[in-house]
């Protein structure tokens, strides 16, 4: 068994998963020229991320719906629409959207180490 089974079928809490692919794909998108071709380069590296876990996040959104992973999904379909119908810019706001949703997805300890120096920002 390689190491990306035995990680899927260990049942781990695939939201981490989730909100770093996420912020990985909106880090890429803000540098890229903001084109088509790097949306699609984006997102497909995004899918491909989140594919080993992808029922993981199905299930855990349909038992909260209206939670922030369920938004999370949800603006990354609208994503994915945007980008097949040809819309890069609607595509990118959708993953900043997301990205910005993904933060929720966050426990208290991890958001302090990651926002420990963000009063010095103000």
């Amino acid at each position: 068994m390689t190491s990306t089974a035995k990680h899927v079928t260990q049942r781990r809490d695939p939201t981490p998963v989730l909100r770093q692919a996420v912020q990985t794909a909106q880090r890429r998108l803000l540098l890229s020229d903001r084109d088509l071709a790097d949306v699609n380069e984006a997102l497909a590296s995004l899918f491909a991320e989140l594919a080993p876990i992808h029922d993981q996040l199905a299930a855990a959104a349909a038992a909260a719906p209206g939670g922030p992973l369920a938004a999370v999904l949800d603006q990354l379909r609208v994503s994915f629409g945007h980008a097949v119908d040809g819309r890069p810019e609607p595509a990118i706001n959708g993953v900043i959207t997301a990205a910005t949703t993904a933060i929720r997805l966050a426990d208290a300890a991890t958001l302090e180490r990651e926002y420990a120096d963000a009063a010095r920002w103000r």
